[in-house]
C-alpha cells in the first residue's frame, strides 16, 4: 500500500521555522554573555477572566514547526508577574533579515481557563506583555452519527486551530457571517490565529460508544477548527463556536451570490455551535497509477493529493514502488480537483512537470474510482534568489508560470493549476521544471520587504487590468511578487540558469499621533509593504519597506475604536522619520429606495476604496425598516464606492474629517457619481 504523508511535508507550504533557545526563568534573567544581543526580554503580569492577577500561569513557547511542543519559560508569582528571556537564531536566515521566527508564539495557560497567546514578533518594544485569560466554562461537546443517524464510534477527531478576536465577543463575527460565509477567518473579523493545539487542549480525541467528544480548555467565544476522520467516512474539516446560544440557521441558506461564490470554487464552511451533532458522509477509495508519458513505466515516489471543490475534504499520498496510489476519505459525489507531483528533486533523478485532474463523481458511478496520470518530463532551470543590494541568499519562493498562449501548452494542458512553486534552500538555490516557449519566474519572498514586480518586468505588455494571463494561476497582477524573469526555453533544452534578485527599494519610518499630538497605537495600517494589504501595529510606530524611487505609494492608518484615521502618500525617496497626525474618520448616510421611491429595508449596502492600484472592500450595512443605512470609519483623501442590488453604483465618494456626508435617496436611476 502506497505511504501516507502530511500533506504540508510533500506540497512545503509551510516551512519548519527555526528553533528558538530558551532561557527558562521566572524572576531572574539566565542568559550567556555572548548571546545579550540576541536576546528577548519580555515581562508582564498575567490576568484572570476578572482582571486580576493570575498565580500559577505557565508561560510557554510554541515554535513554528510542524510538531512542536510547548516549552514552559515562566510561571506567573503570586502578584500574577512573571518575567523570561529568549534567544533568537542568528535572526533566522543565511541574509541575516528573515523575520520568520517572529510568529512563533508565547501562550498563557492554566488549567480551568483559556489561553491568551501572542506573536513573539508583536511584543511590544519594551518587552511587556499583559496576557488575560479568560472563562472556559463553554466546553465543546460534539456527536458524530452516519446518515442514517446511528452513532458512530471510534471517529477521530483532531484539533487543528484555534481563533479569535480582539475583543473577546464573536458578536460581529456572526453578524457578518450570514453575509458572507466564504470569509470567515478573514483578518478583520478573526485576526488572531493559532495554528495547532494551545497547551491545555487535547489535540486529538476518538469519539465512545454513543458517538461523542469532547475538547475543553479553549475558552470562550472562539472558534475552533477540528478534522473528522474515520473509516470509509469523508474526512471533514469542521468548525465550532464555543458560544451556545450561536444562531447558525442562516448558513443553510444557500442565497443566489453564495451558490455563485461555490460553483467559481469557495467552499461553504460547516460551522457548528459548541453542542452540536455531525452526520458524517461515507467516502470511497479513489486509486490509480502515475506513470511516465512518454514510455508509459510507473513512477514511485511521486505525490497525489486530491481534494473536494465543494467542501473541506482532502486527502494525500505517495505512489509505492510500483507508481500506484490509493486514496481514502474523499466525498463518494461532487467536484474534485487532484493533482501528481514530485516530492523531492532527487540527484539525477528527471524532470517531471505536475499534473492535474478535474472531474465531477456521480453518487452511482461503481467502486473504487480510477484516475491515473501521465507524467510529462520538461526542463530543469536552476537559480538563486537573492538581495539585490546586498546579494546575499534570500528564503522565499520561486513559481514557474506559462504565459496562456504558449503554443507548447497543448503538449501538456495538464499542466493547469500546478501550485504555489517550490521553496528556496538556505542559500537561496532552487530547482524546478518548466516547458518550452514563454512564460515566466516569479520570485517571491518569506518576508516582504522587497519591491513589487513592475508591469515591465513581464517582457510583454499588460491587459487593461494591468494583469498578465497564466497557464497555471490564471490573471496574476504585479502584487502577487516580488520580482518576475521572463524565460523562453527552446524545445530541446535540458537545463538552464535564472537567477533572481529582489530589489529592497526605499525604507521609511514614522510614528501616529491624534490631533492633541498623543501617540496611537494599535491602528490598522494599510500597504506598508509591497505584497502584504494590511497589520494591525503593535505601537504607534510603523516602517513602510518595499518602497520604488520616485513611485509614490498611498498608505493609510485606521482606528476603529477612536475612529480615527489618515491617507498619507510616501513619495518614494528617502526621507528621515514621519509624523503622522490621524483625522476624525467620516460617514455615509443615505436611504435605498426602488424605481418608485419606496425604501428598501433590510438590503445590504457596501462600500469599498478605489485607490489605484488597490481596490479595497471597506464595509458592509443593511438597510433598516426605513431603507435608512450608514458607513463609518471613512478616510479623508480616499475615493470610495457605494453599491447596493439593483441601485445605482456610485463612484467618487469622498468626505472630509469628520464629516457625516448625507447621500440622500438611492435608487436604480440615481446618477453615477454624487
Amino acid at each position: 500500500m502506497p505511504e501516507t504523508m502530511n500533506p504540508w511535508e510533500s506540497l512545503r507550504m509551510r516551512r519548519f521555522f527555526p528553533t528558538l533557545l530558551i532561557a527558562v526563568v521566572s524572576t531572574t534573567i539566565v542568559m550567556a554573555e555572548s548571546a545579550k544581543t540576541d536576546m528577548l526580554e519580555i515581562h508582564g503580569r498575567v490576568l484572570g477572566p476578572d482582571g486580576r492577577p493570575a498565580a500559577g500561569v505557565t508561560i510557554s513557547l510554541i515554535p513554528l514547526k510542524e510538531v512542536a511542543k510547548p516549552e514552559i519559560l515562566a510561571t506567573s508569582d503570586t502578584e500574577g508577574r512573571y518575567r523570561l528571556a529568549v534567544v533568537k537564531p542568528s535572526m533566522g536566515g543565511p541574509d541575516g533579515l528573515d523575520e520568520s521566527w517572529k510568529q512563533a508564539k508565547l501562550v498563557a495557560s492554566v488549567e480551568g481557563l483559556g489561553p491568551d497567546w501572542i506573536d513573539i514578533g508583536k511584543v511590544p518594544e519594551n518587552g511587556e506583555w499583559t496576557p488575560q485569560l479568560v472563562k472556559d466554562d463553554v466546553p465543546i461537546e460534539g456527536a458524530i452519527a452516519d446518515l442514517g443517524g446511528q452513532p458512530l464510534a471510534g471517529v477521530t477527531v483532531t484539533f487543528q486551530s484555534l481563533y479569535a478576536t480582539n475583543d473577546g465577543s464573536l458578536d460581529r463575527f456572526l453578524a457578518d457571517l450570514k453575509d458572507n460565509p466564504f470569509h470567515f477567518r478573514e483578518r478583520k473579523l478573526l485576526p488572531r490565529s493559532f495554528w495547532g493545539t494551545p497547551p491545555g487542549v487535547t489535540p486529538e480525541t476518538k469519539t465512545d460508544a454513543q458517538g461523542r467528544f469532547r475538547f475543553t480548555g479553549i475558552g470562550r467565544e472562539r472558534l475552533a477548527m477540528l478534522k473528522v476522520k474515520g473509516p470509509k467516512l469523508e474526512t471533514l474539516t469542521i468548525y465550532a463556536l464555543t458560544r451556545r446560544d450561536a444562531n447558525l440557521k442562516a448558513l443553510k441558506h444557500i442565497s443566489a451570490e453564495n451558490r455563485e461564490m461555490m460553483e467559481s470554487g469557495s467552499k461553504l464552511p460547516v460551522i457548528y455551535p459548541s453542542r452540536f451533532h455531525h452526520l458524517a458522509a461515507p467516502s470511497r477509495p479513489i486509486v490509480g497509477t502515475v506513470r511516465d508519458k512518454a514510455t508509459k513505466a510507473p513512477i514511485p515516489g511521486m505525490g497525489v493529493t486530491i481534494y473536494s471543490k465543494d467542501r473541506e475534504s482532502w486527502a494525500h499520498v505517495k505512489t509505492d514502488q510500483k507508481g500506484r496510489y490509493q486514496v481514502d476519505g474523499l466525498p463518494t459525489a461532487g467536484r474534485l480537483r487532484a493533482l501528481a507531483f514530485p516530492l523531492e528533486k532527487e540527484p539525477d533523478s528527471p524532470p517531471y512537470l505536475k499534473a492535474t485532474r478535474e472531474l465531477t463523481l456521480d453518487a452511482t458511478a461503481p467502486e473504487p474510482v480510477t484516475i491515473d496520470f501521465d507524467l510529462a518530463k520538461g526542463i530543469l532551470i536552476q537559480g538563486r534568489l537573492t538581495d539585490a543590494a546586498t546579494g546575499k541568499p534570500v528564503r522565499g519562493t520561486v513559481t514557474y508560470l506559462a504565459f496562456a498562449d504558449n503554443p507548447f501548452l497543448k503538449d501538456v494542458p495538464e499542466i493547469g493549476g500546478d501550485g504555489p512553486g517550490v521553496d528556496t534552500n538556505a542559500d537561496g538555490s532552487y530547482t524546478l521544471v518548466a516547458i518550452p516557449g514563454p512564460g515566466v519566474l516569479a520570485g517571491r519572498a518569506d518576508t516582504d520587504r522587497f519591491c513589487a514586480v513592475r508591469p515591465e518586468q513581464f517582457g510583454r505588455p499588460a491587459d487593461s487590468e494591468g494583469c498578465f494571463d497564466t497557464a497555471q494561476m490564471g490573471l496574476v497582477s504585479c502584487d502577487f511578487f516580488h520580482h518576475v524573469v521572463p524565460v523562453d526555453p527552446v524545445k530541446d533544452a535540458a537545463s538552464m540558469t535564472v537567477n533572481i534578485a529582489l530589489d529592497p527599494g526605499i525604507v521609511v519610518r514614522g510614528s501616529l499621533v491624534d490631533q492633541a499630538g498623543k501617540p496611537v497605537e494599535a491602528a490598522t495600517a494599510y500597504r506598508l509593504t509591497a505584497l502584504e494589504f494590511s497589520e494591525v501595529l503593535k505601537d504607534a510606530t510603523f516602517t513602510a519597506t518595499g518602497l520604488e524611487r520616485s513611485l509614490p505609494r498611498p498608505v493609510w492608518f485606521f482606528h476603529p475604536q477612536r475612529n480615527l484615521g489618515r491617507m498619507v502618500t510616501l513619495p518614494g525617496t528617502d526621507l528621515g522619520p514621519l509624523t503622522v497626525t490621524l483625522e476624525p474618520c467620516g460617514a455615509f448616510n443615505g436611504r435605498i429606495v426602488d424605481a418608485s421611491g419606496i425604501p428598501r429595508p433590510n438590503v445590504k449596502v457596501s462600500a469599498s476604496v478605489e485607490q489605484k492600484p488597490v481596490n479595497w472592500h471597506h464595509a458592509d450595512t443593511k438597510t433598516d425598516s426605513d431603507g435608512r443605512f450608514r458607513i463609518t470609519g471613512l478616510l479623508t483623501g480616499l475615493s470610495y464606492t457605494l453599491y447596493a442590488p439593483a441601485a445605482q453604483e456610485i463612484n467618487g465618494l469622498i468626505v472630509r474629517p469628520g464629516e457625516a456626508r448625507d447621500l440622500g435617496d438611492i435608487g436604480p436611476d440615481t446618477r453615477a457619481s454624487k
